[in-house]
């Protein structure tokens, strides 16, 4: 049974839509994270968890409609649905299918790498803080111009001084 094109075109449309709302509000925690701005992020962050939310229900209602219609709720059943559209609709749909699976891949990408960022950042702030706390962190031994480690720093704690 084949999809009614306005109803497939509707569910992609609505998912790119979502898709997009997404990359920007990873780019948004991205600079959020670059500036250290944690009031932002804070806003930025339930941002992001609402259109993820939304991103899944469309992609829901897409695999939905594919799983009613008899295709398999995979990439050959959107392949099947796309071969049966109308010849004139067919080729705006596969390119709005295209832009989603691009987008969807970006997305991932862009959180990923926001992801790495907070690693990051929590390694730095745990190396400070061991630092303040008494001792080197792990790898960060000192050096003087010699080139030769100096002092046994690990001995005196930075935050009675």
């Amino acid at each position: 049974m084949a999809i009614p094109d306005s109803d497939l075109q509707h569910r992609l449309q609505a998912e790119a839509e979502q898709l997009e709302l997404l990359a920007a509000a990873l780019e948004a925690e991205h600079e959020a994270l670059g500036r250290n701005d944690l009031e932002g992020l804070e806003a930025v962050i339930a941002d992001k968890e609402a259109r993820v939310a939304r991103v899944q229900e469309c992609s829901e209602a897409r695999s939905r409609l594919l799983q009613e219609a008899g295709f398999t709720v995979d990439e050959a059943g959107m392949t099947a649905a796309l071969e049966q559209a109308a010849p004139e609709q067919r080729e705006a749909l596969a390119e709005t299918w295209r832009s989603i699976k691009e987008r969807l891949q970006a997305c991932q990408h862009q959180n990923e790498i926001n992801g790495r960022v907070v690693r990051e950042g929590m390694r730095f702030s745990r190396q400070a803080l061991h630092l303040l706390v008494g001792g080197n962190a792990p790898g960060s031994e000192l050096y003087g111009r010699d080139g030769n480690t100096i002092g046994d720093y690990g001995s005196r704690s930075h935050a009675k001084v």
